[in-house]
């Protein structure tokens, strides 16, 4: 198990697929992916969680309102604050404060490509991290409705079964993945592709 941990973590270290990866299920993105200098900057955490031969991811749901992203299905992490001295600092404090996690920054073992939502105008940074089995989440009263396991072997790219959910839209031509009858889409779904695509490639 400690193998993969290593494995990833020297592949996450070569260059990334990025547009190959985010074009499987955005296939609009021909052109590719240009993120603005003024964008708004921001950071979240792909947990892999290891148990026993079995490597899951972790989501969040995010709870149903007017905010962003809202009802979503995402990795945790959120906007990068003066106070944050890096987007890594962010994405640590922001996984916290979302699901009572304390991750160090030594347990961190790479980064993905950045991703751009024009929606919201936030440029995203995902970093990744390897751990053992998490419990004891302390979930956000405002901002997080559960948390969701993914077996990384079971994730496939699909077509969403619906279009419209809890108030929230997909937008046609988007691809993503069934994960317990939620289907996580658009950004997040592209910071996923890319890691499963490296993992693929261990």
């Amino acid at each position: 198990m400690n193998n993969f941990r290593t494995r990833l973590e020297e592949k996450l270290r070569l260059p990334l697929p990025k547009i190959s990866s985010f074009q499987k299920v955005v296939p609009r993105l021909r052109g590719g992916m240009r993120i603005p200098e003024t964008a708004k900057k921001s950071a979240v955490l792909a947990i892999i969680e290891q148990e026993k031969e079995q490597n899951n991811i972790l989501f969040i749901k995010r709870k149903s309102g007017q905010f962003s992203h809202a009802s979503q299905v995402a990795f945790p992490g959120g906007k990068k604050e003066q106070s944050d001295k890096d987007l890594l600092e962010t994405a640590l404090r922001e996984t916290r404060e979302e699901i009572g996690v304390e991750i160090e920054e030594s347990q961190i073992i790479g980064r993905l490509s950045k991703v751009y939502i024009p929606v919201s105008d936030f440029s995203v940074q995902p970093f990744v991290c390897v751990l053992k089995r998490l419990d004891g989440f302390k979930l956000s009263i405002d901002e997080v409705h559960s948390v969701l396991r993914a077996d990384i072997s079971s994730l496939k790219i699909t077509h969403p079964q619906i279009e419209h959910k809890m108030g929230h839209t997909i937008k046609p031509g988007f691809l993503g993945y069934s994960v317990n009858k939620e289907f996580v889409w658009g950004a997040t779904a592209m910071m996923l592709t890319e890691l499963l695509d490296v993992i693929d490639s261990l």
